[in-house]
Order: structure tokens, then sequence, then C-alpha cells
């Protein structure tokens, strides 16, 4: 049985609608969630109702809570007639830690209200076998921690009334199939099962045959993505790899690209080597890879997310670039966490900018990318960097999100191409040359080198101080430059590179960037207080919308 969401359909029911506890609605109201999104309106009654689901929506349209209000709602009306009973009720599989985090946070949240009476735990690596785990109503875990305890008999799910597998179709990817059939034994047969997944492929099919009930489908209608009234996507084409650097600069210098942007890219050489670039020019970001601790990981993200700081590069490395990256042979030696992906299972919160600084290799990688903006009720903007061997899978897309290829499709197509004047910006192309030849693949390395042994030092060293001391670890910012010791770094560029004069932004730029850019400049070169004029209030415009030339 199949049942369809139509995304063209959204009422203005509230959460009160569905029936919920005052404490669940309280904690919702703090979250600041106004009413639930399309998925969650058609899905949320349905999961209540004690159905087995399959749900399938893109990333970002709040599958999370799909889940995680039922169980909730369940368990306090249990507990109004069970008070006592202590044994695990629900258990959420997830295809890695870094989700199982986002999931205990968003857990911690919910259950603002009520944290009384709803136990949760998240199992890990570093699992204490005498934890008291079967006193927790829901158990947060891979399926290769929870069958760890289940073989020891630590801890028992014989009498669970709710399994989610969040991110299913990353679970199988991940390796996860011979756990998830093991872990199938341990189940009782009259379990409600939810599987979450962005995607239906035959992985979703493989774990649909281990589900005792014939589940329904939900699913967005249609698109994977958010309408184009929603989300704006534009794509720039570029010559050479060093246009687009120099176009990543020109963007957020002249403050093109406003608010919290995410840069994608394929490698993590790539991703060093554009922090490396802007950090020259005075753009403070942080770096997201496989390489970095999980804590760091989290880290880093709850900063993002908490606004203090604006940019960060994720390294969107595939297991296969992993094994097989010539650049990195020297670095082999490093640990990467094979359950990192940056794309999905990342909980980005308000982004208003995805750029694809690389294309993404496959039409699934682009879906996930470009949906971490426009969430909920939000709109974003997805800008793509192309070269010309990235044209052949960037038709894919292209004929991917205009299935029917038709005469309107395309006059008006979904991804619009965003025309630059690149002869009028040579100023800033020759500030960009001698920055791009300055990060050099020695560069690239002794940064990759000085960043892994710092997060080792931190984490090893000051867990405990930090655990002690949590405003200090608040306070720790992973957007600083990596201060590699190059005299170019150091001297001759970055020191007059962090500012633009204004006979090098061209007319047309100036129409659309606020008098704030030659302001900040000169402040920067103020000796003294003296006051700077007032200038007139401007009406700010989305430049990727209303830039023609």
């Amino acid at each position: 049985m199949q049942y369809r969401v139509k995304t063209n359909q959204h009422s203005f029911m509230d959460f009160k609608s569905f029936g919920l506890d005052e404490r669940l609605l309280k904690a919702i109201a703090k979250l600041g969630w106004a009413k639930p999104t399309i998925i969650q309106k058609d899905a949320i009654p349905i999961v209540i109702a004690g159905k087995d689901v399959i749900i399938k929506a893109f990333t970002g349209s709040g599958k999370t809570a799909i889940f995680l209000i039922p169980i909730i709602q369940k368990l306090l009306n249990d507990k109004e007639i069970h008070s006592t009973d202590s044994k695990i009720r629900a258990l959420i599989l997830v295809p890695s830690k870094d989700l199982s985090n986002q999931i205990y946070e968003n857990l911690k949240k919910l259950t603002y209200s009520c944290s009384d009476e709803i136990n949760f735990v998240q199992l890990n690596n570093k699992m204490n076998m005498n934890y008291p785990y079967n006193n927790n109503d829901i158990i947060i875990s891979t399926p290769s921690s929870i069958l760890s305890l289940l073989d020891e008999n630590k801890i028992s799910i014989s009498f669970i009334e709710m399994l989610v597998v969040d991110e299913a179709d990353l679970l199988l990817s991940f390796g996860y199939g011979g756990d998830f059939r093991q872990l199938t034994k341990y189940i009782p047969r009259t379990c409600q099962t939810i599987l979450i997944s962005a995607t239906l492929n035959k992985d979703i099919k493989f774990l649909k045959n281990m589900m005792p009930n014939d589940p329904l489908i939900i699913k967005l209608k249609d698109s994977n993505l958010p309408p184009q009234t929603q989300l704006s996507q534009y794509v720039i084409r570029c010559d050479e790899d060093e246009e687009k650097f120099t176009l990543c600069y020109i963007l957020l210098k002249l403050k093109l690209l406003r608010g919290k942007t995410i840069f994608f890219v394929n490698t993590i050489d790539r991703g060093y080597k554009l922090k490396l670039y802007l950090e020259l020019f005075g753009i403070k970001c942080c770096l997201l890879n496989s390489e970095l601790p999980l804590l760091s990981r989290c880290h880093i993200m709850n900063q993002f997310n908490e606004g203090l700081y604006d940019y960060v590069i994720a390294a969107d490395e595939s297991l296969r670039q992993i094994n097989t990256s010539n650049k990195a042979k020297s670095l082999k030696s490093f640990a990467k966490d094979k359950e990192f992906r940056a794309s999905r299972g990342l909980d980005f919160q308000r982004i208003s900018n995805v750029v694809n600084f690389d294309f993404p290799k496959t039409v699934k990688s682009y879906i996930h990318r470009v949906g971490r903006t426009a969430r909920a009720d939000n709109n974003g903007t997805a800008l793509s960097l192309i070269k010309d061997e990235e044209c052949e899978i960037f038709k894919k897309v292209e004929k991917y999100l205009n299935p029917k290829n038709s005469t309107f499709n395309i006059l008006e197509p979904i991804i619009k191409t965003f025309n630059v004047p690149i002869k009028q910006l040579d100023g800033f192309r020759y500030r960009s040359t001698d920055a791009y030849k300055s990060i050099t693949r020695i560069l690239i390395k002794e940064a990759r080198f000085k960043e892994i042994k710092t997060e080792i030092l931190n984490n090893e060293k000051l867990k405990i101080f930090f655990h002690n001391n949590p405003h200090d670890f608040a306070v720790l910012r992973h957007d600083n430059a990596l201060n590699i010791k190059n005299s170019l770094v150091k001297s001759q560029v970055a020191s007059h590179l962090k500012h633009i004069p204004d006979y090098l932004i061209p007319n047309a730029f100036k129409e659309l960037t606020p008098n704030y850019s030659s302001t900040l400049n000169n402040l920067a070169h103020k000796k003294n207080n003296e006051k700077l004029p007032k200038y007139k209030k401007q009406k700010m415009v989305d430049p990727l919308k209303s830039f023609k030339f």
C-alpha cells in the first residue's frame, strides 16, 4: 500500500491537532516549531496510530520529529498506567555516531518538560558494561553497538514496542546489513517498525522484507527537493580551477552570499586548500572532514548552528575516494571515520546557502547537499561551480530535476545559469592568483598534520577539564587560522588582501553592495576615533536573484 503526500498542499493545522501531551507541546513551542511540515502533517498521526511505515522525504523536511514525537507521546501515555514499569520500549537504530548524537540532543529538547519520566541513553564504542541499560525507555545506537551488548546479555530488547531505523539506506551502505539481520532475532514480531530514508532503493526493499507486516509507504510527491518558490538553484561555469577560488573570494568579500553557508568539496585536500585560501583574505571558516574525531565534529557543528561563524567547508568524500585517493597516499596512517558523510546525517540548521565548490559525483549526492538549505518553511539558495569535466554529471542532475523535459522546463530551467562578467573583475583575479599559487601541496600536508595533532591533544588531555568547565569548552573556536609558517602567507599576502579598495569594485556591484564595504575598509586603517559619515540605509537585495548584466 502506498500513501502519497502532495507538495503543493499545506493546511494550517498545528501540533495540538495531533492530541499531544501538554508537556510535549510545551517543548515543541520552546523549539519554535509553529506548525508541522508537510510530511509531518501526514505521517505523525499514522505513526501514533501504531502503523508500520516507510517514510521517504528529502533532507530537512523534518523526518526526525516524525518518530520522536510519537515515541515520547506513547511513553507518556503508558507511564500514566504503568508508572513503575522500567524496561526498554523503543529502539532507534542509526548508521553513524554523528546522527546518534543529534537524535540524542533532539530527545533532550523534546523531553524538556518530562525529563524526570522518560529515560534514554546513547550507546557508543566506549560503553560501560555495568551500566543499567535496561532501566531506560529509549535506546539510540548503531546496530553493532547494541549487538555487542546483546551478545554479552547486558541488555534486553525483548519488550520493545517501537523500532526506528533512521537513514535506512545509509545503514546498509555502511555495512550494517549483517548486524541488522542478527538484531531481528531479538526483536518481537509485534513491534511497530518505522523506516526513515531520503531514497527508496533496493536496500530499502531488503529491509522491508524483514518487517513482519505490510508497511505503508509515505513519501513526498514528485521532487526530492523543496519547490522553486522556496529553493533557488544556480550554476556558474568556470574555465579553470583557479576561477572557482576567485569566485568564492568575490562572493564572500562583496557580501553577495549572505547568511550561513556550506561549501562542499569532494576531498579532504580540497577542503584544506579552500580553507587556507580564504584565510589569506581574512575570511574565517571551519572545516569538517572524516579525519576529525567525533567530539570535534559535533563541537564544530554546534558552534556553527549557534552562529559563532558563518562559513563551513564540508569534505563530502566517498568511501571509494578515501581508500584510493592518490593525493593522500602519504597520509594513509590517519584514521578516517567511515561513518562520516557530510552531505547526510549532519544536522546543519538555518542554512541560507549551499555552494557546490566541487560538483558532486552522483545525482543522489546533489539532492542531499542542496537539501541542507531551504529547510522547513525557510528559503535558501544553492550555487554550483562547474568545470567542463563536471558538465556530464550536471546534465544528469538537470534531467533528473526536469524528467518530462517539456518546452516549459527548457525555457524555465530549475537550475538557472548565473553569468558572472569575469573580465570586469580582473582586479580580483590578480589578487587571487598569488594566493592560489601560494597554497601548495606541502602546505596542505602540513595543515592536515597540524590540525589532526591538535585535535588529538585536545581530546585526550582536556577531556576532564572541559567536562568540569563547560564554559571554556563553549568558547573554544574551530575557525581559527591554521597559522602555517609560510612567509608568503604571513606577510606578503595576508597583510593587505584582507581589505578591498573601492576602485576594484565594478559599478554594477556597487549598486548591490551597501556602502558598509568601503566603510569597514576605511575603519580598519583609521588610527584615531574619528566618526565616520552616516550613510543612508539602503534596501538589501538578494544579488543572486537580481544581479543582471
